[in-house]
């Protein structure tokens, strides 16, 4: 292969990149579910397509590194992702085949996923950021190996290139509080590595120590392919549900307040808000309950609207808080006032259930807050909790 024709295949695009295409449909496919089942900013539906929760691949839902580089968070984040896939994924096809492309989106994906799970700190995450980082710098390692097979001016300069955008993403990631950088240089380290043992038959580098390795990658990349692809097919398939009533319980005991009452065992107490508990995403949902002792003369409605004034405050104002008084509720023989607050957090629309009682001198508040599909599919929860209280211990 003459070096002419080896410099025009490191900084040409064009041609048919059919497993950036397949990569990029795939992605599409799944935004477009996360759109029509309750939206693609709402932490519950991005658990339910596959998106990465630290707590559930602790829980041994690992198909989560693979599934979680298809989910995005809104269309400006999927856009971003598929123009920058579109840029470097044929570039990576035509220097490592299809095969090898296809090798490193999803290893560089899962590498970049165990990095977020072990050194960030979202509850929730998602994006191909990551697997793309790592086709993007196995070019940069094409370049590298290219070492006398290129006119070396062009070689400098692609490389230089290809650092520049490497620190500016990495630097951007420090500076932005949303941005995983944890996946993104994980990423990018595993697509160094893997674009080093890959064979290159664009320039003539296929020795048999790198087939083999491809070999090996390949067959162990398919059956996680596999893996990821059933587990993220039963997690959508299922209701997005198992806040609570499929779930087993675990008793709360609190004697210095006088009660005890059981919860979902797979909720974790919530480092931010004493006496509450939050589901075991992190962030669909979320259960307080509070007891302490009112003035006198201080009626539950009085504790509930106190309650209220103190939430619609913390929700950004008035203006953005509704609240729908409900009926009383009569739960295990004890009365309870209840009323339903709406609002928006972060842009998602959520809904939080409270209820109040008294019982001796003590008032007891019970609040659940979800977002919207989290709500809707179990917004019985707390009356079930309710059900289990016992004061006065």
């Amino acid at each position: 292969m003459s070096p002419k024709t080896q410099i025009h295949i490191l900084t040409r695009l064009g041609g048919v990149a059919r497993a950036t295409s397949a990569l990029l449909a795939l992605m599409g496919a799944v935004w477009l579910g996360e759109a029509a089942t309750g939206g693609s900013q709402v932490p519950s539906v991005l658990v339910r397509f596959g998106a990465m929760a630290s707590s559930r691949v602790a829980g041994g839902e690992y198909w989560r590194l693979l599934s979680a580089s298809f989910v995005h968070v809104g269309a400006a984040h999927l856009l971003m992702n598929g123009v920058a896939l579109a840029l470097f994924g044929p570039l990576a096809e035509r220097l490592y085949g299809s095969a090898g492309m296809l090798l490193l989106f999803v290893a560089s994906g899962a590498v970049g996923w165990a990095a977020s799970m072990t050194f960030g700190e979202h509850a929730v995450a998602a994006g191909a950021s990551g697997a793309i980082l790592g086709v993007f710098s196995a070019t940069g390692m094409a370049a590298l190996r290219a070492s006398g097979r290129i006119d070396p001016a062009r070689r400098r300069a692609w490389l230089i290139q290809m650092g520049v955008l490497a620190a500016m993403q990495i630097g951007y990631g420090f500076v932005e509080s949303n941005v995983d950088n944890a996946a993104h240089i994980g990423g990018m380290a595993a697509g160094l590595l893997v674009g080093l043992a890959l064979p290159l038959p664009a320039l003539g580098q296929t020795g048999r120590v790198r087939t083999v390795v491809r070999s090996l990658l390949a067959y162990a990349c398919a059956a996680f392919c596999a893996y990821g692809t059933w587990g993220a097919a039963v997690s959508i398939a299922s209701p997005p549900l198992p806040y609570g009533s499929r779930a087993r319980w675990r008793p709360i005991v609190d004697r210095n307040a006088g009660y005890s009452l059981s919860i979902p065992s797979g909720w974790r107490l919530d480092a931010s808000t004493p006496q509450a508990w939050s589901a075991g995403d992190g962030v669909s949902a979320w259960l307080a309950f509070m007891a302490w002792v009112p003035e006198p003369g201080v009626s539950p409605s009085d504790v509930l609207g106190e309650y209220l004034v103190q939430r619609k405050e913390a929700a950004k104002g008035p203006s953005d808080a509704t609240v729908e008084p409900r009926p009383d509720a009569t739960i295990g023989g004890r009365r309870y006032v209840h009323a339903v607050l709406r609002y928006h957090s972060h842009g998602i629309p959520t809904v939080e259930s409270v209820y109040v009682t008294r019982s001796g001198p003590m008032a007891y508040v019970l609040a659940y807050r979800a977002d919207g599909p989290a709500f809707s599919a179990d917004p019985g929860l707390p009356e079930r909790v309710l059900g289990t209280l016992r004061t006065q211990l």
